[in-house]
C-alpha cells in the first residue's frame, strides 16, 4: 500500500498531489492521513476528486485491493486551514505522522506532505526533521538521500549545527552511508554499477592536510576499507572537493554523491532541481519519500504551486509498491 500523510495544513501539497492520485489507485491502494475536512475544501476548491476517497475508521482495516481511501484523524474539525493557530497546524501534521505507529509498515511505501518544523515542534515533534522520525520508526539511521533530475546525492549528516558536523563524521558512519548510497542508486535509480564522489569536508578538501585532518583521518580511510570489504565493488572516488565535485557530477562524470553536511549538498541540488527534486528515507523496511519543497504557505490555494516533485515521490511509490508485490 501507499500512505500519504497530508502534512502541514496551510500548505501546497494536497494541490501538487490531486492530478496525480487517480493513475495511483488504479493498481494500488492509496490510503491518505490527515483532516477530511480540509481535504475536501481543497478538493471543492480545486474541482478534483470531490467525494473519491472511501474513509476508514481503523487503519489496520483490510483494504480489497486499489483505490483511495482516507483516514481521518480530526473527524470534529469545524475550522478552515487558514484559521487554525500555529499549533494546531503543527498537532494536525504531527498527529498523522503518529497514527504511522499503529500499523506494520514493513514493505510499504509512505509519501509525506512537508510539515513546518516549528509548528510541529510546538505540538510536542521533538525531532530534527521527518527523517529522524522514520528512523526511530524504522528501527535503523536512514540515508538522506535526494533525487533530482540533474543531481542525485546522500547526506553523511542531516539536520545537525555546522559546529557538530566535524564530531559526528567517523569511519563506521560514512562507511554504512557510502553502502546504502550505492544501494539506493542501483535498487531505486536502476544504475547498475554507479560511480560515487565522496565530498571533503574542508575547503579544497584539506590540501593534504593543510586547512583540517578529517579527509587524512576520517574519509579516505573509510574508502579504502570499503572498496577492500565490499562483497561487490563499490566505485568509489574522492575526498573530492565540495566546490568542483557538484559541477563534474552535473556533467556526468559521477553518478551520485555524499556531502558531508546539509547545506553542502542541498545548495546545489536546490540551485539544478529545485521544482522536481525528491527526498527519500532509505535503509528502512519500507519507503518513504517527500517532495522536496516546504509547505509554500505564500501561495496557498493558489493555482501556481510546481507538483513536479510531488509527482516524482509518487512515482517513486508507486515503484516500490509494484517492486515489493512483484517479489512476492
Amino acid at each position: 500500500m501507499i500512505f500519504i500523510t497530508l502534512g502541514d495544513p496551510v500548505s501546497i501539497f494536497i494541490e501538487c498531489l490531486l492530478p496525480h492520485l487517480k493513475k495511483a489507485v488504479k493498481n494500488h491502494a492509496v490510503v491518505l492521513i490527515g483532516a477530511r475536512k480540509l481535504w475536501q475544501d481543497q478538493t471543492e476548491h480545486f474541482g478534483m476528486l470531490r467525494g473519491f476517497e472511501t474513509p476508514v475508521h481503523e487503519l489496520t482495516e483490510i483494504w480489497n485491493g486499489p483505490g483511495l481511501y482516507f483516514f481521518d484523524i480530526a473527524p470534529r474539525l469545524k475550522k478552515n486551514a487558514k484559521d487554525l493557530s500555529a499549533k494546531q497546524r503543527g498537532q494536525l501534521a504531527f498527529k498523522a505522522l503518529l497514527a504511522l505507529k499503529k500499523i506494520s509498515l514493513s514493505g510499504h511505501a509512505i509519501l509525506t506532505g512537508p510539515i513546518n518544523k516549528e509548528y510541529t515542534a510546538l505540538a510536542g515533534f521533538n525531532y530534527p526533521g521527518q527523517t529522524e522520525y522514520f528512523s526511530e520508526l524504522g528501527g535503523a539511521e536512514a540515508l538522506m538521500y535526494f533525487s533530482g533530475k540533474k543531481l542525485k546525492l546522500g547526506l553523511a549528516t542531516s539536520h545537525l549545527p555546522l559546529s557538530d558536523v566535524p564530531g559526528q563524521l567517523g569511519i563506521k558512519l560514512l562507511k554504512s552511508k557510502l553502502r546504502q548510497l550505492d544501494a539506493v542508486l542501483r535498487l531505486l535509480e536502476g544504475i547498475r554499477s554507479p560511480k560515487i564522489a565522496v565530498c571533503g569536508l574542508n575547503p579544497h578538501a584539506s590540501d593534504g592536510g593543510l586547512f583540517g585532518t578529517e579527509e587524512k583521518k576520517i574519509i579516505n580511510p573509510a574508502i579504502l576499507q570499503l572498496r577492500s570489504e565490499s562483497s561487490h565493488k563499490i566505485n568509489l572516488e574522492g575526498p573530492l572537493a565540495a566546490d568542483t565535485v557538484f559541477y563534474q557530477t552535473h556533467k556526468k562524470k559521477y553518478h551520485g554523491i555524499l556531502a558531508m553536511y546539509h547545506d553542502q549538498g542541498l545548495a546545489p541540488l536546490k540551485l539544478l532541481d529545485f521544482s522536481t527534486a525528491v527526498n527519500v528515507s532509505w535503509g528502512l523496511p519500507f519507503l518513504r519519500v517527500s517532495p522536496d519543497h516546504g509547505p509554500g504557505e505564500d501561495i496557498f490555494l493558489s493555482g501556481t504551486a510546481d507538483g513536479r516533485s510531488t509527482k516524482r515521490a509518487l512515482d517513486f511509490c508507486m515503484k516500490y509498491a509494484k517492486s515489493v508485490k512483484q517479489s512476492g
